[in-house]
């Protein structure tokens, strides 16, 4: 994506957070489920029904360390949720008087083994998904920083050309584009959808004000500029 224009970055990145979301989701859902039905069919035998309360609660931690990654990328919620997964195998793999004594309960605790061996192959798959999130989230950074070095050149030369139609339009362009860029670093914050959708609506009235702003930047003088900004803005 290195050659992608910031529009379609941002829409690819907007794919990845709400797609890494709903995969979180979805798991966490028919875990927590499976782990109900356990607890009624084996709910008068204290010591399964303990076994697998170790298990729901791992898998608690583990959903919610899941969840925090997907929003923050944070380096501590990915050993949280192998060490939760991790405890999770060790209860559901283990050979003992209670796995012996019932071929339900350890078949059971076997599709729960089996169960969270997806879980955590779609974590990683969740973890590529951040990684590439964070990837566009830099190249748009960058990105960034080219564009306002552009329309602040073409602002200086209309101002000095006297092209003041012009330079009203990349002054708009300028203030809406920056307003882009502080929605986007809020969204790598806050991880909320809501902050991307306000910055692609500031990027695309950026480029609304700068395409007004070219009609009256014409010649050599402005010609290489416009073009640059037309493109990473489109």
């Amino acid at each position: 994506m290195i050659n992608w224009t910031i529009r379609k970055q941002m829409s690819a990145l907007s794919g990845l957070s709400i797609a890494s979301l709903l995969l979180v989701a979805a798991v966490s859902l028919v875990s927590v489920q499976m782990l109900n039905l356990s607890f009624t069919e084996f709910k008068n035998a204290t010591q399964r029904t303990e076994r697998l309360q170790l298990i729901f609660e791992d898998l608690l931690e583990a959903n919610v360390a899941a969840t925090d990654y997907e929003r923050s990328a944070n380096a501590v919620a990915i050993t949280t949720f192998q060490n939760e997964v991790a405890e999770i195998f060790v209860e559901a793999n283990a050979t003992d008087d209670l796995t012996l004594s019932s071929e339900d309960f350890a078949a059971l605790l076997q599709q729960i083994s089996d169960s969270t061996a997806r879980y955590a192959s779609q974590f990683e798959a969740l973890e590529s998904a951040q990684n590439d999130k964070l990837g566009a989230v830099t190249r748009l950074g960058d990105a960034g920083e080219a564009v306002n070095a552009a329309l602040a050149e073409i602002a200086a030369r209309a101002s000095i050309d006297g092209q003041l139609a012009g330079l009203k339009q990349t002054t708009a362009a300028m203030q809406s584009f920056s307003l882009s860029r502080l929605y986007l670093e809020r969204y790598i914050r806050t991880g909320a959808p809501s902050d991307l959708t306000t910055s692609d609506d500031w990027r695309a009235a950026a480029q609304t004000a700068f395409d007004r702003g070219a009609i009256f930047l014409g010649g050599e003088r402005f010609q290489e500029l416009v073009e640059s900004a037309q493109t990473a803005l489109g």
